[in-house]
């Protein structure tokens, strides 16, 4: 019996080709996925960082603008950069009447109402000491945090250091994600600032 033209089937020459063929696409999408899922986590990193900023940004605004809260007229200095003297200005001393009537006469002697908050390297955190409870510096927004710096600003806008002359406190909190962009070998960077007037009353 006679075979048909078609019915030969592959050689194996044609089957070798079409396995290089096959190799070479599956090559490309499976560095094309690769490439996809290191473009993903980095955006997830730098997505987790931002929100980092915007957490430790809000935070410190909050904590700031209460500074200097003083209805019973206390003798205070609402706001100190650099307590611990040592030239940077990561951390700031707040003290605020945030819970009058304590007794009559008006202190700045309950929780939270005379607080230090600095930024430590280490952890890469927030961190906050009450000087009312005598507590240990607990960190409140960590990994995402790369720095933290505080400045006094006079009414004409110009940096002081003298609690005094201040009106706001400028806040600029910088952010770093923990691993580096692999397209660039360099880590994902960003910063937020933000001025914070003081009250006194």
């Amino acid at each position: 019996m006679k075979k048909a033209f078609g019915d030969q089937g592959f050689s194996l020459i044609e089957i070798l080709i079409s396995m290089v063929i096959m190799f070479l696409v599956l090559a490309m999408a499976a560095q094309f996925l690769q490439s996809f899922q290191r473009s993903y986590s980095i955006e997830q990193e730098v997505t987790n960082m931002e929100q980092g900023l915007r957490m430790g940004m809000e935070f410190l605004v909050r904590e700031v603008r209460e500074a200097g809260n003083n209805p019973q007229k206390l003798t205070m200095i609402p706001v100190t950069v650099d307590p611990n003297q040592d030239g940077v200005n990561n951390d700031i001393r707040l003290r605020r009447d945030i819970n009058p009537p304590d007794d009559w006469t008006g202190t700045v002697s309950d929780p939270y109402e005379d607080i230090t908050l600095s930024y430590d390297s280490t952890k890469r955190a927030i961190m906050m000491t009450d000087h009312v409870t005598g507590a240990a510096s607990q960190p409140l927004v960590e990994d995402a945090i790369s720095g933290v710096t505080f400045t006094l600003i006079k009414a004409d806008g110009t940096v002081t250091t003298s609690a005094g002359q201040a009106v706001a406190v400028r806040i600029q909190v910088d952010g770093q994600t923990k691993v580096k962009d692999r397209r660039t070998n360099h880590y994902v960077t960003a910063s937020l600032t933000s001025d914070v007037a003081l009250r006194y009353r």
